[in-house]
C-alpha cells in the first residue's frame, strides 16, 4: 500500500509530494469494533478502545498504541501501526476477529462476545 509519491517536476522547485488521506471511520462503525479480541495464546486479551476521539489497541501487560485506518470495505477495516497491519473483519457491520499481521507473524484473534 503506497502512502505517498514525491515527484519532480521542476528542478527550481521541491519536488510535488501526493499523499493518501487517512479515511475517516463513522461513529457507529468505531462502535463496532471496540472491544475484546481472544487470540490463541493462553493470557493475552487484545483490546480495541477508543480515547479522545481515536482508535487504540494493546495487549495484556502493553501499553496503547493509536491504530489509523487507511483502507476500508464493506467486509474489512485495515489499519497500520508502524510497520504492522491489523485487520478487523466485518460481518454486518459487526467486528467478527482481529487479524494482526507484523513481518514474520500473523495472528487471528475472535471478538470476545
Amino acid at each position: 500500500e503506497v502512502d505517498s509519491v514525491s515527484i519532480p517536476i521542476e528542478p527550481e522547485v521541491d519536488d510535488v509530494v501526493f499523499k493518501r488521506k487517512q479515511p475517516e471511520l463513522a461513529k457507529d462503525v468505531i462502535a463496532a469494533i471496540v472491544g475484546e479480541y481472544i487470540p490463541p495464546v493462553e493470557g493475552i486479551i487484545i483490546t480495541v478502545a477508543i480515547k479522545e476521539g481515536k482508535i487504540y489497541i494493546a495487549q495484556t501487560g502493553g501499553s496503547y498504541e493509536e491504530m489509523k485506518p487507511y483502507k476500508i470495505s464493506d467486509d474489512m477495516i485495515s489499519f497500520k501501526i508502524k510497520r504492522n497491519r491489523i485487520d478487523i473483519v466485518l460481518d454486518k457491520g459487526t467486528a467478527q476477529k482481529l487479524i494482526y499481521k507484523e513481518p514474520f507473524m500473523t495472528l487471528e484473534a475472535p471478538r470476545k462476545i
